[in-house]
């Protein structure tokens, strides 16, 4: 992998509101492996194996192996899913207009697929708040 300090010199030149959201083939293969690593251990074991985009925004030379041990031990703990069960369970209880209008989605399937999205969609909600800690908090060696 890169070495620690390499995405900020990927992302040097003219910024744009968003990181790139890379493409997992096209990265080097560490990095894919470690992509590949960190979304298996934040998401539920199935196959294909979903990749959340915002850690594929993240993917950029340095940027990703600079922030998976930190991220680590949250998993590790169970820390993160917990939050995100947390985070379900009180979505479920809000109060919300009958869903008479919706349109009922009987391919299993299409169900199927759909719970493994809002099953990631929490969990991303509270690693990216757990990024972001770690974002805001890091500091370059010896300052």
């Amino acid at each position: 992998m890169a070495a620690r300090g390499a995405a900020a010199a990927a992302i040097s030149g003219p910024r744009e509101e968003l990181l790139p959201l890379l493409e997992v083939d096209a990265l080097p293969a560490a990095d894919r492996t470690l992509l590949l690593k960190m979304s298996q251990a934040l998401l539920p074991a199935e196959e294909p194996i979903l990749v959340p985009s915002l850690l594929r925004h993240l993917a950029l030379p340095g940027l990703l192996d600079s922030l998976w041990p930190a991220l680590r031990p949250a998993i590790a703990a169970g820390f993160v899913a917990a939050a995100a069960e947390d985070l379900r369970g009180q979505a479920a209880a809000a109060p919300i207009p009958a869903r008479c209008s919706m349109t009922p989605i009987d391919d299993p399937v299409i169900r199927q697929t759909a719970g493994r999205f809002l099953i990631a969609t929490s969990t991303m909600v509270v690693a990216g708040s757990l990024l972001g800690t770690v974002l805001r908090t890091c500091q370059r060696s010896g300052a």
